[in-house]
């Protein structure tokens, strides 16, 4: 008679668990939130909520392995911020490093930018340079964004390229073949490479990845970190790409920091020009990608520009940024109308900061 109780208890309660999995589709895996949106049955840590806000939400939508799952709602059903208590906390922080913030206009997106315009002294401080090889033979291949004073961001694919594993990381140059650009560089080896759990090297998905050096950096006006976006609402953005890459396509790379101004292109467009392929087997999925360049003049990032940043220049600040992607791949350099595809940040930023700023 007690075992039949306890069955009974057992049988009443998991009816009331799957009574609060709002449509739950075991096939396809989606779900309806709270709110009445379809979403995703997923781990918390795949979604853009705080882990702690969707635990006191009511969006449970099953488990895996005895651990709860939530219905995350889809990237456009509104803006998503996530509410990433470190990434902001270290924004403010990073902020009050520019100390010249007042000193130029607000406008970035003067005259002076346009395609495969030179950068200034100063003017990116998070931007790095990976290199390949031997110390003695170092080949300069992918970008990178310093993020703390110890990880740079860059894409999972310039972690390990057909040259090798990246060996070493330098910050704060401007010309890599000139010891005389009023620069002051500081390089560093690799003392480990991170690749994000879900990335396959053949495949475009989750291209994004860290760098730990080998010591801390030294912060100063030609090396600081840049923040990181923590919102998906990216409509009507412009933004700036930076790197060492071709000025052309099948060029050689540039020695010195180039920059350019960059649109937001609608997922629609982008899915025209990316439709699946083989390391694209569901075409851009707008959740962790997007992407971004020139509507009419054929500015776009190349070959040697990948894992480098798309940011946009936090309001009063001369030289601190907000990472909005990172440069993963296109078709192509420089075709009217053909942007290329970058990782979305804010997507990732729980990852980060569980690696970076671990709780």
């Amino acid at each position: 008679m007690w075992v039949i109780s306890v069955l009974v208890v057992v049988l009443v309660i998991s009816q009331q668990i799957c009574g609060q999995w709002r449509g739950w589709n075991s096939r396809s895996k989606t779900c309806t939130t709270s709110r009445g949106d379809i979403g995703k049955c997923v781990n918390p840590r795949q979604c853009w909520y705080d882990e702690d806000d969707l635990y006191e939400s009511d969006n449970i939508c099953g488990y895996s392995r005895y651990r709860p799952l939530f219905c995350c709602p889809p990237a456009d059903s509104d803006p998503v911020v996530v509410n990433s208590r470190s990434a902001n906390a270290r924004c403010e922080e990073f902020s009050r490093l520019d100390t010249s913030s007042r000193s130029r206009s607000n406008n970035i997106f003067s005259s002076e930018i346009t395609l495969g315009v030179k950068s200034s002294t100063k003017e990116f401080p998070h931007m790095a340079v990976l290199g390949y090889g031997s110390i003695d033979k170092i080949e300069w291949k992918c970008g990178g964004s310093l993020i703390s004073n110890q990880y740079v961001l860059t894409a999972a694919h310039c972690l390990r390229t057909r040259s090798g594993d990246v060996k070493i990381v330098r910050l704060g140059d401007l010309d890599l073949k000139s010891d005389d650009d009023n620069a002051q560089p500081q390089q560093f080896s690799v003392s480990e490479t991170i690749f994000h759990p879900e990335y396959e090297t053949e495949s475009h998905y989750h291209d994004i990845g860290l760098i730990k050096l080998d010591s801390p950096v030294k912060y100063d006006s030609f090396v600081r970190p840049a923040c990181l976006e923590t919102s998906s609402d990216l409509q009507d953005t412009k933004f700036i790409a930076t790197g060492w890459g071709s000025v052309e396509f099948a060029g050689p790379n540039s020695d010195t920091l180039q920059k350019v101004d960059l649109d937001y292109f609608p997922e629609e467009r982008c899915n025209q020009v990316f439709g699946p392929q083989r390391q694209l087997k569901s075409g851009v999925n707008k959740t962790i990608q997007f992407c971004a360049g020139g509507y009419d003049d054929g500015k776009d990032t190349c070959q040697g520009d990948s894992g480098g940043p798309l940011q946009v220049r936090l309001p009063g600040q001369t030289s601190t940024y907000k990472l909005i992607g990172i440069t993963s791949f296109g078709k192509g350099c420089g075709l009217e109308k053909v942007p290329g595809v970058y990782t979305r940040v804010s997507y990732y930023v729980p990852w980060i900061e569980s690696i970076v700023w671990p709780a």
